[in-house]
């Protein structure tokens, strides 16, 4: 059985993986950390698209459970062609997952949703962890 780390170094160990994987991160309540990607930023003469993958986690350290979550919104604004309204949507509830590709100006190549989920889980797995992901909440 691996050594398990402790709770602050566990959320340090993935709040420094996170940021070098370019994500913006934020501690919570010294229990957790909230992390977003922004994989587009697209504009436009009118306006612009931009979507986030974000993930939220909380350390149970009774229990030795960390507890994940995800969400990926999207925001649409102003008159892109072909010439519709600005919108925001968010994808939630479940265990994302599937390739997303963005093609024109902005666009971030292919996101992978369920990437950053697998690799979290199999960091906290080698830590002596359990990793629990929870559908239906907002990281």
């Amino acid at each position: 059985m691996p050594t398990r780390l402790s709770k602050d170094e566990l959320i340090g160990e993935l709040k420094q993986a996170a940021k070098s994987r370019g994500m913006h991160c934020t501690a919570v309540d010294h229990e957790g950390l909230r992390a977003d990607l922004e994989t587009t930023n697209a504009r436009w003469l009118f306006g612009g698209r931009k979507v986030t993958y974000h993930f939220g986690c909380r350390v149970d350290e009774i229990s030795w459970t960390l507890r994940y979550r995800e969400a990926v919104t999207e925001e649409i604004w102003g008159i892109p062609a072909p010439f519709f309204w600005g919108e925001k949507t968010q994808v939630s509830g479940g265990a994302l997952s599937g390739t997303r590709t963005e093609h024109g100006p902005g666009a971030g190549g292919p996101m992978e949703y369920h990437r950053i989920r697998h690799t979290v889980e199999q960091f906290v797995k080698d830590a002596g962890w359990t990793f629990v992901f929870e559908k239906g909440q907002r990281p």
